[in-house]
């Protein structure tokens, strides 16, 4: 009886202190969402206030004993903290150099932690943007490719996180990019073959909110930036590939593209928008 007694307020203490760890964990981000002083000075206050993040979840690894990989610890944002505040000391230096040690800094830390923590899409994709900033296209994919996102996530996440650093490097990582397009299209041309089936469930199961639904988030889909984006950017990649086959190949690839690009709604954009400033 004293054995359990002690086990079971044992595990109460654990949880209580899993518990007060994740609220100063909140805290934290909340403080770092609206500008901490610290982190708008830089300097050398900001890397003190990344090693006391840093401290805490040295500390907190008592919790995580048993603790899944791929289960949200309870002090997973803190690296992700203490990195931002080195990116703050960063851009805060008086030189170039300076700065370059303290991204270092960052991806070092970011970097010991992933070890840990594989599956933490924090920890992920600060590395990826820290390597993109780093001008090295092919680790930034790397490390979002490890997080395995599929479906919306090639829109939201990938769209804003990897996309626009394969781009900024398109010449060398030329496969990686054209591979990330082809995911990212196919989000938008799968979703466009199924709309129509969903929408039919629906009626007949008489959800007609949820059509509504259906309805908004096709249109927001059919929209999307990110959309846009991929689809000028695989035909420019096919034109460039194209361009090394031979003129007529060329033509062909310039072909495609137009019809697969909405051109044709460029005139009436250009004289909507010309209408409209003249009136103003």
């Amino acid at each position: 009886q004293s054995f359990s007694s002690s086990g079971s307020s044992a595990a109460e203490g654990g949880k209580a202190a899993t518990q007060a760890l994740r609220r100063a964990v909140c805290a934290q981000q909340v403080i770092a969402d609206l500008g901490h002083p610290v982190l708008l000075g830089g300097g050398p206050a900001a890397v003190q206030h990344a090693a006391a993040l840093m401290s805490r979840y040295a500390a907190a690894q008592l919790l995580y004993a048993g603790l899944d990989e791929r289960e949200r610890g309870p002090a997973d944002e803190l690296p992700v903290l203490a990195a931002g505040a080195l990116m703050a000391a960063a851009g805060g230096a008086s030189s170039d150099a300076e700065a370059g040690v303290y991204m270092l800094q960052a991806l070092l830390l970011l970097l010991s932690c992933v070890k840990g923590r594989p599956y933490s899409a924090g920890i992920r994709l600060g590395l990826s943007a820290l390597y993109t900033l780093m001008g090295c296209p092919t680790p930034a994919y790397l490390q979002c490719d490890a997080l395995d996102m599929k479906n919306i996530q090639m829109d939201t996440l990938c769209g804003h996180h990897l996309l626009p650093a394969l781009l900024g490097f398109a010449p060398s990582v030329a496969l990686q990019l054209r591979t990330l397009l082809w995911q990212t299209l196919n989000l938008y041309n799968d979703h466009a073959k199924d709309a129509g089936e969903t929408l039919h469930k629906a009626y007949q199961g008489g959800t007609y909110s949820k059509v509504l639904e259906f309805v908004a988030f096709r249109e927001r889909l059919d929209a999307a930036h990110t959309r846009a984006v991929a689809r000028a950017e695989k035909c420019m990649s096919d034109i460039r590939e194209a361009s090394q086959q031979g003129t007529e190949q060329t033509l062909a690839s310039l072909s495609s593209a137009c019809k697969a690009l909405p051109l044709a709604e460029l005139p009436r954009l250009a004289s909507s928008s010309s209408s409209s400033n003249g009136s103003s």
